[in-house]
C-alpha cells in the first residue's frame, strides 16, 4: 500500500515539474473543426508539433493510458473531460467528448 502511494506521489511530482517547464514555452493551438467532429476539443501543444498532439489525443481516446509515452491526467468536466499530458519538456492539453 505504501509503495503505491509513494509511486503516485512521485508521478504527481514529475507531472508538476514537467508542467512548469512546458508552461514556460507557451502553448500553440492545434484544434480544428475536423478534430471537433471526431470528439477532440481545444487541442493545444507546448514543445510538441500538432501531429504529435493529435496522436496523443486519439491514442488516449482509444484507451491507451500512455499514448506516445505521455503521462496523462484527467480533470473534471461536464460533457467534455479535460486532459493534460506530459512527456519531458512536452505538453499536450485537450478535452474529449463523453
Amino acid at each position: 500500500m505504501w509503495s503505491s502511494a509513494l509511486a503516485i506521489a512521485f508521478v504527481a511530482l514529475c507531472l508538476c515539474l514537467g508542467a512548469e517547464s512546458a508552461g514556460a514555452a507557451g502553448f500553440h493551438g492545434c484544434g480544428s473543426q475536423k478534430l471537433e467532429n471526431k470528439g477532440v476539443f481545444s487541442l493545444k501543444a507546448s514543445g510538441a508539433k500538432c501531429k504529435l498532439a493529435r496522436q496523443v489525443a486519439f491514442g488516449l481516446r482509444s484507451g491507451d493510458r500512455t499514448p506516445k509515452g505521455f503521462s496523462c491526467m484527467a480533470g473534471q468536466g461536464g460533457n467534455l473531460t479535460p486532459f493534460s499530458c506530459f512527456r519531458r519538456d512536452q505538453a499536450v492539453k485537450f478535452s474529449l467528448e463523453g
